[in-house]
């Protein structure tokens, strides 16, 4: 088997391309070269445009050249070699602009200027997650979205970047409380998701100690340093490994050579919400750093369970702290050593205090801490990402063991500290990517790449080895067949030092009839690998059930000491990753300039699921698992993970943003899935867990009314579908949401904003014993300088 351990192979591919890196500089600097200047402008009168990639192309290039402009609009891209070029600029928001037959003498310097304008928001829109480079929204061979940081502060109500997504196409958005939020993409859902893989600025985003979920909303990441989140709906593993088997979310943090100046804002409103935050980023020649922080309370909706003894002669209730808080905040330094690349030292921690919900119960976090430190650098060809995630579990509590302990007459102090989970567990990662189009095939790009996780989980409920760790190697290459054809190629190996190799391609043929409109046909094949909970927990749920990870599988035996039934004979295999293989139909573009149509037709053949915890063996009959040492664990019902099942599901997404106006943007999408008969299901009454339809209606307004007035106005209605995760049965009804959001930017930097979030007051769950959510109202104050 392949080993991470030291990591040589990364040493290796980092060396290797630093040598590649210096050689290519060394040609390029041997050869007569000249250089191309210019100043990039905004067409609305609003001066020098910083943040816009200026690109150069050209059969004479020895490697991808480019620039990014700076704050005073200027950019400068050197060592161009003598010949004929095309010059592009693209910048979010604006039309991307082109200059062709640029001629360039050795010793030269050209000026080319640009004059960027507006464009409707999707229309020229840049996206870098679904190839792990720049490309046009229309061109990238996947299903994608994005959403940029304005949209996520407009809405005053949402804590982080969950918020901002649950009306893109294909997400299965859950609010769980006013500080709580989840998501999902394309079935299967569970309180514990790790079917979709969380990214910031390449950071994987995910809580050690929780089992390798997302982070979600207890990231330490601040709304007003979000510069946009990317959205991948379908497997993306061939890219990004195991934790993307339904899609992938990338947020990018606000860059100091882009964003500068100070934000303050202040929110109030239902349920005493408060939340007040900042960020200030600055500049100083080659340096560059930013700050943030943001503290956000309320009091969340109540939900109060209550745990009887066996007999019914007794119960206690589990008494959630409804009051919630979260402190979070952030810090950047950075290094530009010229226009193409970037150095960032970047950290952030986060306090939080709420209640969430877990597969056995609910979980009172008590002053859960997590933290994050990285180092990345960035250039046109090469990406090298190191850092380190980790979290304490404080003073958290499991609710319903401190329950059953005071149902054992244990006195309520001392039930809660029998009930509490200790420790702190960390993630490493490190990546390495290297992007080159060889001199004589110009027409094909190539991405090729290595990384490498190692979780370190170190708290009580985690039982076995200290860490776990996996390698991948990662290529993707994109070949021109002709103007109006390419094709796209991916593949990746991930090493598991529990589950071995597991090698995930893709390929996808994308059709370009034209410049604004794109058919892709694609394949992937993805999995999941069972988190460490899955692998390795150990935890006391009550004084007779303890729930244990499938790491080793079990063994049968009986207390009694009689025969054991045929079907415990055999035991229980341990878990095996979770494999899809998905087929998939897309058009996306824009038609009769101000319609953006995007559609997505696919199939999925699913098989070998992680169920949920589930009791195995017979307490009543005296068939119970038996330990390492072959010795019977009497009065113990072990709940524990299995495989199980084969299932195919069936579905569509598609959205429509119709540009009425220059200031009216009207939108929806709808997500349809139908899942087959569960097949070899063992006896595992599993549902999808998954509505069947979800739609949202909404428009957008700039300049609503008044010059700087914003309205945004959304309906999501979700069908209604049966859940089982864990404890966790039951129905979700369906219900229907609407939201309101308004704003006003007056010139002196001052945004005044009030958002309603279901604006009706429909009371109603997202989840089985999920709190019921009614309607939210908070006004905003922003001042930006």
């Amino acid at each position: 088997m392949i080993t991470p351990y030291g990591n040589p192979l990364c040493k290796a591919a980092v060396t290797l391309c630093a040598a590649i890196f210096v050689l290519l500089l060394t040609a390029a600097a041997d050869a007569q070269t000249g250089r191309i200047t210019g100043t990039v402008t905004a067409g609305d009168a609003k001066g020098p445009l910083a943040g816009v990639t200026v690109e150069v192309a050209g059969p004479n290039l020895p490697r991808k050249m480019g620039a990014v402009s700076r704050a005073d609009g200027r950019y400068a891209v050197e060592n161009v070699p003598a010949g004929a070029y095309t010059v592009r600029a693209t910048s979010v928001g604006y039309r991307s602009e082109t200059v062709k037959g640029v001629g360039m003498a050795a010793g030269a310097s050209v000026e080319v200027d640009f004059r960027m304008e507006t464009a409707p928001y999707e229309m020229e829109e840049m996206v870098v997650s679904a190839s792990r480079h720049a490309e046009n929204i229309v061109d990238a061979p996947v299903s994608i979205s994005k959403v940029d940081g304005e949209e996520i502060e407009r809405n005053s109500a949402g804590n982080t970047f969950v918020s901002a997504i649950k009306n893109v196409k294909g997400i299965d958005y859950t609010q769980r409380g006013i500080l709580n939020e989840s998501f999902n993409a394309r079935g299967l859902n569970a309180v514990l998701n790790t079917r979709m893989l969380s990214l910031i600025d390449g950071r994987i985003s995910t809580l050690p100690s929780g089992g390798g979920g997302p982070a979600g909303a207890s990231d330490p990441t601040t709304k007003d340093d979000i510069q946009d989140v990317e959205v991948i709906v379908g497997p993306g593993s061939a890219l990004y490994g195991s934790d993307a088997v339904a899609g992938v979310i990338s947020i990018t943090t606000k860059d100091p050579r882009e964003s500068q100046g100070t934000t303050f804002a202040i929110v109030g409103g239902s349920r005493n919400t408060f939340k007040g935050r900042f960020r200030h980023a600055g500049m100083r020649n080659r340096w560059g750093w930013k700050v943030s922080g943001e503290y956000q309370r309320a009091h969340d909706y109540e939900v109060i369970n209550r745990f009887f003894n066996a007999d019914r002669t007794a119960s206690v209730t589990d008494d959630p702290d409804p009051d919630s808080n979260t402190l979070r905040g952030g810090f950047g330094l950075y290094y530009y050593p010229d226009d193409q690349s970037r150095l960032a030292l970047v950290g952030g921690a986060i306090r939080s205090n709420l209640t969430q919900i877990v597969n056995t119960g609910r979980f009172q976090w008590k002053d859960w801490d997590y933290h994050y430190q990285q180092v990345t650098y960035t250039s046109p060809d090469l990406y090298l990402n190191i850092y380190r995630t980790a979290d304490n579990l404080g003073d958290s509590y499991l609710l319903h063991t401190k329950a059953q302990n005071r149902l054992a007459g244990v006195p309520p102090d001392e039930a809660q500290q029998r009930a509490r989970l200790i420790g702190e567990s960390s993630l490493w990662g490190a990546e390495e990517r290297y992007s080159f189009s060889p001199s004589r095939l110009k027409e094909i790009h190539f991405n090729v790449g290595v990384n490498f996780r190692q979780h370190r989980p170190n708290s009580t409920g985690i039982e076995g080895k200290k860490s776990v760790s996996q390698i991948g190697f990662y290529g993707h290459s994109e070949t021109g067949l002709s103007e109006k054809l390419r094709i796209v190629l991916a593949s990746r190996m991930d090493v598991h030092e529990v589950y071995g190799a597991k090698i995930s391609p893709k390929a996808a043929l994308v059709f370009k009839p034209r410049s604004t409109a794109a058919f892709r046909a694609t394949f992937d094949r993805a999995f999941r690998s069972p988190t460490i909970p899955e692998q390795r927990q150990l935890v006391r749920t009550s004084p007779t059930t303890v729930a244990r990870g499938n790491s080793r599988g079990f063994r049968f035996g009986s207390a009694t000491g009689d025969p054991l039934p045929p079907q415990f004979a055999d035991g229980i295999p341990k878990l095996k990753p979770q494999e899809s293989t998905t087929f998939e139909l897309g058009l996306k573009g824009v038609f009769a300039k101000k319609v953006f149509l995007d559609l997505s037709g696919y199939k999925s053949w699913n098989r070998n699921f992680i169920s949920a915890l589930r009791p195995i063996g017979d307490l009543a009959r005296g068939i119970v698992t038996l330990d390492e040492n072959g010795n019977p664990r009497k009065e113990e019902q072990t709940l524990t993970y299995l495989n199980f099942g084969r299932l195919t599901a069936l579905g569509f997404d598609l959205g429509v943003d119709v540009y009425a106006t220059d200031r009216v943007v009207l939108k929806g999408n709808v997500s349809f899935i139908e899942a087959g008969k569960l097949e070899d299901a063992g006896g595992i009454p599993q549902p999808f867990n998954t509505p069947r339809t979800i739609f949202n209606l909404g428009l957008s307004t700039g300049d609503f009314l008044v010059k700087g007035a914003s309205l945004d106005v959304s309906l999501r209605h979700v069908s209604k579908f049966d859940y089982r995760s864990g404890v966790h049965v039951g129905t979700v009804p369906a219900y229907a949401v609407v939201d309101l959001h308004l704003g006003y930017r007056t010139k002196y930097g001052i945004t005044y904003r009030l958002s309603a979030t279901n604006v009706f007051d429909n009371e109603h769950i997202e989840m089985v014993d999920g709190a019921r959510i009614g309607r939210i109202v908070v006004g905003e104050i922003q001042y930006a300088f």
